[in-house]
């Protein structure tokens, strides 16, 4: 038998350990909110800093190092956030958005900050910083005020294999952690062009999400059922369109049934929902029109792949008139996934500098156009995405060999990266290093146990900023 890594020893260690952990389970990291705890009191909202202690007068500006908790959700009631520093010095004043906002020194490396009911009322992304007197700020740590946290996935984020499912995976471990609601889509046996369904019916994206907390853990059964090779592409096409969906605020796109969204010919501006809300085009030629304002990152276009599609049948898209190419509609092997599904999303890349941009869209024959985006960055509503590497199989006996894993953890990174580079809040959740596939963390080949979930669990919470 091969020797478990290093790594993977610890694990087991862990694992034997883990009766006498539970005893004292939620002590260190019972709620991350915190209501009490400031040590001096200040009057919350924008204001003056209160000290617990002598400060130094400092020379240079703060550094932040960290915000905890770096998520809260949005209708809460008071909560307290930490800001650890480094060069905190007397009379500096902590800042939200830029604004003087009434907070506790504690030291010269901790600040505590009381948010009221009235200020997370309202879901969005704020800035923390920490500013010395007459000199410049220190760096901008986000805390994210969110509407709630979704989830997307198959098997592993339903949470088959633990006693309650609804309770003992991850995602709900991980809400639960920061109190905040859940929408769990995961089904079992989904693929990722299935995420597209899930999405849908959950409107994640297609409506405006105040600062959503996203995450996404896929790939798992592509690369039991479809294994490597041919499939691959299909794989990446769907995960890719997906992930830059989630990843890009509903105010930055423009869909079908928008104003800024017409059609002609073959094609309804309507969206459909048999089509995840896209505009079905059929038939002969039709023609759809968007107008979209960006700020210098790509222009993305949603559009329908479809194992009903013929072999000619695609789109041929320009961007303020120079053409961008064509593209078919039929992948190039079927999506049939396992659960049945046979179309999902594709999308396209175009680069485009800052200003306003029309994108026209001519399809042939079966073909659906859901909408334009592009991602701005910033903003009030600019989601945080948490993606998951494929999970770790048991070790020993895995459905899919370790090297085609691999392959498809490749897959999800380079999507990642990719759509970092265009401006996007995602972060990359490294489930192969907290959750090793032993017998002591799996309830069979594929799904990890209670104390699998829980490293899950962890793995996510690490790739929260």
């Amino acid at each position: 038998m091969v020797p478990f890594p290093s790594k993977a020893v610890s694990r087991v260690v862990f694992a034997w350990l883990l009766p006498v952990l539970l005893v004292c389970a939620g002590c260190g990291d019972a709620v991350k909110v915190l209501q009490d705890g400031i040590g001096t009191s200040a009057t919350a909202g924008t204001g003056s800093t209160a000290s617990t202690g002598a400060l130094s007068a400092a020379s240079a500006p703060a550094v932040l190092v960290a915000v905890s908790p770096a998520v809260l959700q949005a209708g809460s009631a008071t909560a307290v956030v930490t800001l650890s520093a480094t060069g905190i010095g007397a009379g500096a004043t902590v800042l939200v958005d830029g604004v003087a906002h009434a907070a506790t020194l504690q030291s010269s490396s901790t600040a505590k900050l009381l948010w009221t009911a009235a200020e997370l009322a309202s879901g969005s992304r704020h800035t923390l910083s920490i500013q010395n007197p007459g000199l410049a700020a220190s760096n901008e740590e986000t805390v994210l005020v969110t509407d709630g946290h979704w989830a997307f996935g198959d098997s592993i984020t339903f949470g088959y294999g633990v006693p309650n499912p609804s309770t003992g995976n991850y995602a709900y471990l991980l809400a639960a952690a920061y109190r905040l609601t859940l929408v769990n889509s995961a089904r079992s046996g989904d693929q990722a062009c299935d995420v597209w369904p899930q999405m849908f019916r959950s409107s994640a994206g297609y409506s405006r999400e105040a600062a959503p907390l996203f995450s996404l853990m896929i790939g798992t059964n592509d690369v039991d059922v479809k294994g490597t090779g041919a499939y691959e592409p299909v794989f990446t096409a769907c995960d890719l369109s997906a992930l830059s969906w989630l990843g890009t605020p509903r105010t930055a796109k423009v869909l079908a049934g928008d104003a800024a969204f017409t059609a002609s010919g073959a094609c309804s501006s309507a969206p459909n929902g048999s089509l995840m809300g896209a505009a079905a085009c059929s038939g002969g030629p039709g023609t759809v029109t968007a107008t979209i304002t960006t700020s210098g990152n790509p222009v993305y276009v949603w559009y329908l792949i479809s194992d009903r599609a013929g072999p000619g049948d695609g789109i041929a898209v320009t961007l303020d008139g120079t053409a961008q190419g064509t593209f078919a509609t039929r992948t190039a092997v079927p999506i049939a996934t396992q659960n049945g599904g046979t179309q999902g999303m594709a999308v396209l890349r175009l680069p485009a500098a800052a200003g306003s941009h029309t994108v026209s869209i001519v399809t042939t024959g079966l073909a659906g156009v859901l909408g334009v985006g592009s991602n701005p960055s910033t903003g009030a509503d600019h989601p945080r995405l948490l993606v998951g590497d494929l999970p770790n199989q048991a070790y020993g006996t895995p459905v899919a060999p370790i090297a085609s894993q691999l392959v498809y953890t490749g897959h999800t990174t380079g999507v990642e990266e990719l759509l970092q580079s265009d401006g996007m809040d995602v972060h990359r959740a490294l489930t192969r290093e907290y959750m090793l596939g032993t017998v002591y963390e799996m309830a069979d080949q594929l799904h990890p146990n209670a104390l699998g979930q829980q490293e899950l669990e962890a793995a996510f919470n690490a790739a929260l900023p």
